[in-house]
């Protein structure tokens, strides 16, 4: 029985970008009234959006709905034993997309075997994973964001699961700051996303098709 949803998910790519658009201008709107927990929570969306447009892009889900890979069993071979550590760590273990630590993690761990990767590759994937990801991505920034975005989150989830245990001053100091900063990431990540998505060259490679945002 499918899942029935209580808010529907935009259909094209035109309402994606209005839906984007639509909620920066909330938080522009949320920084400068002073709504900060608004504006907390829109920003972990967009992170939450853009770590997953960067595994769509790499060809590691069909869809913007879609919470685990499923774009083929040699992609999700490949990137799970790299997610891992190897294709044995990965034996019997369960990868969900719907966690955002996951989505961090994968991504991390992506940009880190592509960095690190020696010699020549025989899988036709990693081979445009790799060449891909060296032209499109700045690969050591990326890998310096994901650690802020991890503390980043850290921060958000100590707020959301204990707020009325927090020193309404401590709390007051911080916010605004750290929702910017958790801004700031999210402009990384987009701009890496940009690159990946103007070039299409992974999907275009593997036959995926593009039409996400």
């Amino acid at each position: 029985m499918a899942e029935t949803r209580e808010i529907q998910v935009v259909k094209d790519n035109y309402e994606k970008q209005n839906t984007y658009r639509i909620q920066k201008g909330r938080y522009n709107k949320a920084i400068k009234d002073g709504y900060y927990f608004e504006a907390l929570l829109i920003v972990y969306a967009l992170l939450e959006d853009r770590l997953r447009s960067f595994i769509y892009y790499i060809g590691g889900i069909s869809s913007h709905t879609s919470s685990k890979l499923d774009t083929g069993k040699t992609i999700k071979d490949n990137l799970r034993a790299i997610y891992f550590g190897s294709a044995e760590k990965a034996e019997g273990k369960n990868l969900s997309l719907s966690v955002i630590s996951n989505k961090i993690r994968l991504v991390s761990e992506v940009v880190d075997w592509v960095i690190n990767a020696e010699g020549e590759l025989e899988d036709d994937y990693l081979k445009v994973l790799k060449k891909e990801l060296e032209g499109c991505v700045d690969l050591d920034g990326t890998q310096q964001v994901l650690k802020k975005v991890s503390k980043w989150i850290k921060y958000r989830n100590e707020i959301m699961h204990a707020l009325m245990n927090k020193k309404v001053e401590d709390l007051q100091e911080q916010l605004c700051d750290k929702v910017v900063e958790g801004m700031e990431l999210v402009d990384f990540l987009d701009n890496q996303v940009k690159s990946l998505r103007r070039s299409k060259g992974i999907r275009k490679k593997m036959k995926l098709g593009v039409e996400y945002r």
